[in-house]
């Protein structure tokens, strides 16, 4: 058994750790992975049944909602009537 040379290899540059791309003929491995974890993550406390307000930097889930389905009846149009 022999080894076979490819006669036209296709394959761009390789670079460890990166994803591998094609641009239909050849395939490149220098790609940066996308991110998967953020690294500045911006969420605070999360509470289950409250609303979510932010600063403009960080969101918080710990504010009331203001009107909950017992406080209210429908009209034919759903629309909330206080």
């Amino acid at each position: 058994m022999t080894i076979a040379t490819e006669a036209d290899p296709q394959v761009g540059t390789l670079t460890s750790g990166r994803w591998c791309t094609t641009d239909g003929t050849t395939v490149n491995c220098a790609t940066v992975a996308p991110v998967t974890t953020e690294s500045d993550p911006q969420v605070g406390t999360l509470t289950s049944g409250k609303m979510c307000t932010t600063n403009g930097t960080t969101v918080n889930c710990t504010t009331d909602i203001p009107v909950t389905p017992t406080n209210y009846v429908t009209t034919d149009t759903n629309q909330p009537v206080a």
